[in-house]
């Protein structure tokens, strides 16, 4: 661990108060002399004794504070001014010839183009530059091979000393090539003699901007590669750097890197800041080629007699890459009336006290100025101002997140934004797809949320920890932040290392409710052989985290990377996590300004602080080509967030109520401990024991309880003795009212209350970012057209698809139809019916699926991909089915108009894509709409044919398809039986080959088979499950009795084995819903096994021994399954079967309420037979104990 601002760090506290306070001293914030005073004073006997107590008790405190205040990259230290000493020029140097140096040569940039009468902020500029930029057909001769956004285009042509724009707000959305386009600006600028001042966020945004210098081809890196041989040899891959120096390099993919790092015992991204990064930097920063702002001749002549065959130019000033932190600290300050760095001193102009005066700026991450880390709160606050009063300089703001309006300037307030701001949000196909939601583009709305968010409940320790640090937090008038530790572990960060919290977290799952969802998912994605992101923040456990994956990860045999391994993480070699299958992330490092390749699963363990910072840290992984090496069925990425929440009961003011009032809310904790904190399990049972008591009483609320306290009810009615004498919450809840007790309780989480603030964020915010993003000079470029003009051009894009060789073809505005709801709003009925999703032609989607024929090239597969996913998203905003929770709202006559002319192709049109596309995902994905598609309620039904092509497709692939596509297809045919038999369009056998008896055949005999194999597909028997369920929905009576017994005995087997796994909970879900939805058809053979027991056996309520209906026991079993869902199944069967042997008059279980009976156990039951009576009656009372009232 070091220490903060570069001194050492205190390794242990030794001397209790040197350690902790560093000294003794009148000013020292602990008084040490008070404290060597008292142990003076103490007996010899006690001295060491209160030495050692002083020591256990301010050890922990010290390290987690310096762990809090500690940070990797140096954000917190004051970097050192540069060095004004020029280096002594040697007499063999000063003998060497001098030559002049040959003339700079012209970058030919139009500048012709731009008319005098035009400037920023002046009305008609946009307009100007739109006509500029359009008739300019210039690249810079230094850009080399590497072609360019239209975005990077346009601020490449725009920002340049030739050009009227002095300052830029580039608004580009994460992932799009904000540092190229910074690369760019600074090569623009190469030969201008004002220095170059990049900004960067952190330390490790700053690396990464160095390494793309060595990436991209510029002016820049031919010098630095002209001074230092060695390090162009490593980053070019090659011995002779100059041959590819118009060639985009990689350093992941060096060889020549990777040789060297291993030589060096380096991991690859310690090896490229060591020998790339370090040499660039020192190399760009020319400090001896200035000496108090003025170049040095004798640099400058050093310089040109030294060999230089390419007559590679210097550049005229130096290029410092700084920190926030440095940028508005000790660098720019002045001292003496100049700047401390050496940087600032050139081009200053010491009449003014301005350092930024002169200079060309380009800032990243620029919303940091306006949301300042109160940590940096001063130095930021310096950065803004200089900015804003800085004259003749060059400023240009990168940001993903709007921002106020310093990019114009306090000389330029005054002016028209016009000109000022360049904003692009498009994404292209070089972007991976989000799932389930698009959070790299900043959408966080009620619906996200529910998309994107896994919940875990807080339960045990943590809970109660959690309290009580609320309550004192609240007590002493401090922020809530800190909370956000207790929800992912039950001790402080600070303590997580230590031996026995360290045990106690690795071992004990209870103890970090959110780590389980984030291990279990991450493990799940590496048996699919796919990479994972994993971000936390130091200071809610990313150490603890980071040794909970290590253990997992030697477990499940994959690697474990952290920040120093990003390269590896990256590399090409890397893809599927050969070598790293997840990387763990401290998110202070890596939340902005850094990328990572092919992942795809993001999981954030903290909810973030701000829309902002939701949007930086989604964009880690959604880039340009991130994902470019694998296949294109898997560029997807899949986001996960955890949120921690009460417990159900708590949820709710009474329940919330108890708990603070136990963890000492009003009088104290209910158990004291050493460290002051009630016992959590017997807070908990308190509490519950509590709530039923008021249950009870029918009192749901606090204003009830209220009012029963003052009229009946008495505290010792609703306690125990002994707590309601440290209960004092219910005497100040009668004295001061239900109002006072509201405001010093909660029944949400402070993740659940970060959530909602982003919420609030993205709604205030999104329709002014609308506003001012169509104000921006390069608006043309932009999505600002009415959204149904997307509709109307689709033809000519998906032509356009269709004509090109590669992927990049596809339009954004087809991908946003697959993936945004916001993309179909504006469009009125016509529109819908004539053009959504991309329904061409009198055939629509039919046309474009056919087109495509038997080829699957990248772009056809692509364009059939986005298709479906179009259609699957239609589908749900119009087709009232109830799959998808919080959809569009729709008019009944825009869907009735819609479905009446489309489904019936939207339905054949898949099946042809599934056709084409077996062998990939889509074909999966075109299923599964086809199944949506004829869910559709009154939907016109395709084809009789229909039927027959999929039963055709199903046997002559049957052995190529994959278990999600077999169970996809059972179920498409017995939906397909299924809406046929509702409409009175079929018969059992309808059909030339017989759709329901081959199905019905196949359905049992596939059944047959997977059960009684040793290694089932589970996947396929649950869907095999789920497809018979469907079938028997309308075609019961065409099951003959054998082929009934043969599904009754396949589902008994599945649904309630006792020996069920976690990997079986699929098929036993499928099989218990099966038994739910059907328990009459099977009627005959549940009574059929309890006529079979004798009946004085079965009239034994209380007897423990298997004289019981063993089925109706393992039924009794399932309802207390360890899974919520499985034991919510098997509630919901066991009821559905008791109902059907009692004629529904024994039981009535709903899951809103606990239970309830219809009749007492001793009333007369209608059953059939006495033998059936008597198993119901004997095991009735059972059940009634065991689950209903426990």
């Amino acid at each position: 661990m070091r220490g903060v601002a570069g001194r050492p760090a205190v390794a242990a506290v030794a001397t209790p108060c040197r350690g902790a306070a560093g000294g003794a001293g009148g000013n020292s914030f602990l008084d040490v002399n008070s404290i060597e005073e008292l142990i003076q004073r103490l007996p010899g006997h006690l001295r060491e004794q209160a030495a050692d107590d002083l020591r256990k008790r301010l050890h922990p405190e010290v390290t987690a504070w310096m762990q809090c205040w500690d940070t990797d990259d140096g954000a917190l230290e004051p970097e050192e001014p540069d060095s004004d000493e020029e280096e002594a020029i040697t007499e063999d140097q000063s003998k060497k010839k001098r030559r002049l140096a040959p003339p700079v040569p012209d970058d030919g940039y139009p500048k012709h183009l731009w008319q005098h009468g035009f400037s920023q902020g002046r009305p008609g500029f946009n307009a100007h530059a739109r006509e500029v930029l359009s008739s300019m057909q210039w690249v810079s001769p230094s850009q080399g091979d590497v072609p360019l956004l239209p975005q990077q285009e346009v601020v490449a042509s725009l920002v340049h000393p030739a050009s009227p724009i002095r300052r830029l707000l580039c608004d580009h959305n994460t992932g799009s090539g904000k540092t190229l386009c910074m690369v760019r600006i600074a090569d623009n600028f190469y030969h201008d003699p004002r220095p170059k001042v990049l900004v960067f966020p952190k330390e490790s945004v700053a690396t990464n901007f160095l390494s793309a210098l060595w990436e991209w081809p510029s002016r820049w890196r031919d010098f630095v590669c002209h001074q230092n041989p060695a390090a162009a040899m490593l980053a070019s891959n090659k011995d002779d750097w100059w041959q590819v120096r118009h060639e985009r390099w990689s350093l992941g993919r060096s060889q020549a890197m990777s040789q060297r790092a291993r030589a060096e015992n380096l991991s690859l991204q310690q090896a490229i800041k060591e020998f790339c990064v370090n040499p660039m930097r020192a190399t760009l920063e020319m400090k001896r080629a200035f000496i108090r702002g003025k170049a040095s001749a004798a640099w400058f002549d050093h310089y040109w007699s030294q060999e230089n065959p390419h007559e590679i130019h210097p550049p005229q000033a130096p290029l410092r890459a700084y920190r926030f932190t440095s940028a508005g600290g000790r660098a720019a300050e002045l001292v003496g009336g100049m700047p401390r760095g050496c940087v600032f001193k050139v081009g200053f102009d010491p009449s003014t006290d301005k350092p930024y005066t002169g200079k060309v700026v380009v800032m990243d991450e620029g919303h940091n100025l306006t949301r300042p880390n109160r940590l940096y709160q001063t130095q930021l606050d310096n950065v803004r101002k200089y900015v804003d009063t800085a004259t003749d300089t060059i400023f240009v703001c990168c940001t993903g997140s709007m921002e106020a309006d310093s990019s114009k300037g306090a000389e330029h307030r005054h002016l028209l934004d016009e000109g000022f701001l360049s904003s692009h949000h498009k994404r292209g196909a070089n972007f991976p797809l989000q799932q389930p939601a698009p959070c790299a583009d900043g959408i966080y709305s009620s619906q996200v949320q529910g998309q994107v968010t896994t919940y875990t409940e807080l339960a045990g320790t943590p809970l109660v920890r959690y309290l009580y640090q609320a309550i004192k937090l609240q007590r002493e008038g401090k922020g809530e932040e800190t909370l956000a530790n207790y929800t992912s572990m039950y001790v402080y960060f600070g303590t997580s290392n230590q031996p026995a919290c360290k045990q106690t977290l690795l071992t004990n799952p209870d103890s970090r409710p959110k780590f389980g969802p984030v291990i279990s998912a991450v493990v799940a994605a590496a048996n699919k052989r796919e990479k994972s992101l994993v971000m936390i923040r130091r200071q809610t456990g990313y150490k603890a985290m980071l040794a909970l994956m290590k253990e997992t990860a030697d477990q499940h045999c994959f690697g474990v990377a952290e920040y120093e391994h990003m390269a590896d993480f990256n590399h090409s070699s890397n893809l599927h996590g050969q070598n790293f299958m997840v990387m763990v992330l401290e998110a202070e490092k890596g939340g902005e300004g850094i990328e990572f390749a092919a992942v795809r699963h993001a999981i954030y363990v903290d909810v973030p602080e701000g829309l902002s910072v939701y949007k930086q840290r989604c964009g880690r992984v959604v880039r340009c080509g991130s994902h470019s090496g694998l296949p294109e069925t898997d560029r997807s990425v899949r986001f996960m967030f955890l949120a921690a929440r009460f417990p159900e009961f708590a949820r709710h003011e009474l329940g919330a109520f108890v708990l603070f009032a136990l963890c000492g809310q009003w009088a104290g904790p209910k158990k004291i401990t050493y460290a002051s904190e009630p016992l959590p399990q017997e807070i908990i049972e308190t509490s519950q024991q509590f709530l039923r008591t008021l249950g009870s009483e029918n009192i749901s609320d606090l204003t009830m309880l209220h009012s029963a306290l003052h009229w009946h009810l008495q505290e010792d009615e609703l306690i125990d003795e002994e707590t309601n004498h440290k209960l004092k919450a219910l005497e100040t809840l009668r004295t001061s009212g239900v109002d006072a007790i509201k405001s010093l309780i909660t029944t949400t989480t402070f993740d659940e209350k970060q959530m909602e603030k982003l919420k609030l964020q993205f709604e205030n915010m999104a329709p002014s970012l609308e506003k001012i993003r169509g104000g921006a000079l390069d608006g043309d470029s932009v999505a600002t057209a009415p959204k149904r003009s997307k509709c109307r051009m689709m033809s000519k894009y998906v032509l356009q698809a269709y004509c090109a060789d590669a992927d990049d073809a596809l339009p954004s505005t087809f991908r946003e139809l697959a993936q945004k709801d916001s993309a179909w709003e504006g469009l009125d009925e016509a529109e819908i019916a004539t053009s959504a999703p991309l329904l061409i032609g009198p055939r629509g989607l039919l046309e474009l699926s056919e087109s495509g024929g038997q080829d699957n090239s990248s772009a056809r597969v692509v364009a059939r991909r986005y298709s479906v996913e179009a259609c699957a998203r239609f589908l749900d905003l119009y087709g009232g089915a109830p799959r998808r929770s919080g959809g569009l709202k729709r008019s009944s006559r825009a869907a009735a108009a819609v479905l009446t002319r489309r489904c019936a192709f939207v339905a054949q049109a898949c099946l042809g894509i599934f056709k084409n596309d077996t062998d990939n995902k889509v074909g999966l994905n075109a299923l599964n709409c086809l199944l949506n598609a004829l869910e559709v309620p009154n939907m016109p039904l395709p084809s009789s044919s229909l039927g027959d092509e999929l039963l055709r497709e199903l046997k002559l692939r049957h052995s190529r398809l994959t278990a999600g596509q077999s169970s996809m297809l059972h179920k498409v045919l017995a939906v397909l039986a299924d809406a046929r038999a509702a409409q009175g369009a079929a018969e059992p056998g309808e059909g030339p080959i017989g759709l329901v008896l081959e199905l019905r055949t196949r359905l049992l005999g596939t059944l047959q088979r997977e059960t009684t194999s040793s290694k089932p597909t589970l996947e396929l028997v649950a869907g095999l499950l789920e497809a018979c369920s469907i079938l028997l929905r309308r075609h019961a009576d065409g099951f003959s009795e054998d082929e009934l017994v043969r599904l009754y005995n396949i589902a008994t087997s599945v649904a309630l084995t006792e020996t069920a796994a976690a990997t079986r909970l699929g098929p036993r879900r499928a099989a218990l819903r099966l038994f739910q939805d059907h328990a009459l058809v099977f009627r005959r053979l549940f009574a059929r096994e309890a006529q079979s027991l004798p009946e004085t056996e079965a009239r034994k309520p209380g007897d423990e021994s298997l004289a019981e209906s063993p089925l109706l026991n393992k039924m009794l079993a399932s309802t207390t399954a360890g899974q919520a869902d499985v034991a919510a199944a098997g509630r919901g069967m066991l009821d559905a079967v008791l109902r059907a042997l009692s004629e529904g008059v024994l039981i009535d279980l709903d899951a809103s309420a606990q239970a309830s009976r219809k009749r007492d156990m001793d009333d007369n039951l209608e059953v059939e037979s006495p033998a059936e009576a008597a198993v119901v009656r004997g095991w009735y009372p059972r059940f009634h104990g065991m689950v209903l009232c426990p």
